[in-house]
């Protein structure tokens, strides 16, 4: 995404005027890191063989053994946490869910505009020993949270001051905030963010859910992240073979990996409708030099539909996914529909149940 499209979003979500420009543009910036931590996660699969026992001559049959059936499904995009409050600071539902993480924004209740953009938990469902982040500039221990180990680390591309911590035997789990030069200038004290992390509790785990149902999207397209919060949705798919990359190498250690330049990236945004309310009868689209996108106006239900492609997709590709694509009351997330029923199986990455 260009930075043009960066400001832009964070324009259209930015409150009244409270920060300067280099303040947005860094908010632009970490907009962008957010989605690339869905080039970090997966999950490890193991595939129990099944030897077959050979017959003795001039003995009984063996006994036969049934095997269990392995099943292959799609992959689960779940959060196993409630948004709770810690403090004077709020985390919210899951609103960003990538191959195996969930990503929560927090927020400062008593002034929600300290901590906007700038503050979120990212927790990691399955197993990974020895975390380390790939631009992690330092680290050093911090005392344990709730008895087990944490570290405070700063991100070499970003510049956040990071805690991360294990909230259980190999789960881990992070809070991120900008690293300022005057600490109490920070929009959490690293006392508050122990508070915060101190008081998380996993829980049953749950589908994040999707305002979008796509009745048609081209083959060999993989979901890797949905984004969603009341008033707006992304969900973003990637060519299989990126998407088969993305999952955890077997070091099995948690890293932020900058992806390739995304020739092959299809993203599907809803937001509120912008000032122009005129609806379109069919999609506007329009050619780029590193791809295209096609756009519905949709005044009745306050929103628009963007389809953004690299260069891997044609724009009448993009044309026919748009005008298939059935969106949900942006306002209401309470009838959205679970991800992985949203979208059809042939565009989700599987695993071995």
């Amino acid at each position: 995404m260009r930075l043009s499209e960066l400001l832009d979003e964070v324009r259209a979500e930015a409150p009244p005027p409270r920060y300067d420009v280099d303040q947005v543009v860094a908010a632009g910036r970490r907009l962008q890191w957010r989605r690339r931590v869905a080039a970090a996660a997966a999950a490890v699969l193991t595939v129990t063989a099944v030897v077959a026992v050979p017959q003795l001559a001039g003995g009984p049959p063996p006994s036969r053994l049934t095997a269990p059936v392995a099943q292959v499904v799609p992959m689960p995009f779940t959060y196993a946490y409630d948004g709770f409050t810690a403090g004077r600071f709020r985390v919210e539902e899951t609103h960003e869910a990538t191959i195996d993480w969930t990503l929560n924004m927090i927020t400062d209740v008593r002034d929600p505009d300290r901590c906007r953009m700038q503050c979120m938990l990212g927790v990691r469902a399955t197993a990974v020993t020895d975390p380390v982040f790939q631009r992690e500039r330092s680290r050093t221990a911090a005392e344990p949270i709730n008895g087990r180990p944490a570290y405070w680390l700063l991100d070499r591309e970003m510049g956040d001051l990071v805690l991360l911590w294990e909230y259980a035997d190999d789960g881990w789990a992070f809070i991120a905030r900008p690293n300022m030069k005057v600490e109490a200038d920070a929009p959490m004290s690293r006392d508050e963010m122990r508070t915060v992390a101190a008081a998380f509790r996993p829980g049953s785990a749950r589908t994040v859910p999707s305002p979008f149902r796509p009745s048609y999207l081209p083959a060999d397209w993989r979901l890797v992240e949905t984004r969603g919060i009341k008033g707006s949705s992304t969900a973003i798919l990637r060519k299989v073979a990126t998407a088969e990359s993305m999952r955890q190498p077997t070091s099995r250690t948690i890293s932020v990996v900058k992806p390739p330049r995304a020739a092959d990236l299809l993203e599907l945004v809803a937001r509120p409708s912008g000032v122009n309310k005129t609806p379109t009868a069919e999609p506007i689209c329009v050619k780029q030099s590193d791809g295209g996108y096609c756009r519905m106006r949709m005044p009745e239900r306050d929103l628009d539909l963007d389809v953004r492609g690299g260069t891997a997709l044609s724009l009448d590709e993009l044309r026919r996914i748009t005008l298939g694509m059935t969106v949900a009351d942006l306002g209401k997330p309470a009838t959205w529909t679970p991800i992985n029923d949203a979208f059809p199986a042939s565009a989700q990455l599987t695993v071995v149940k």
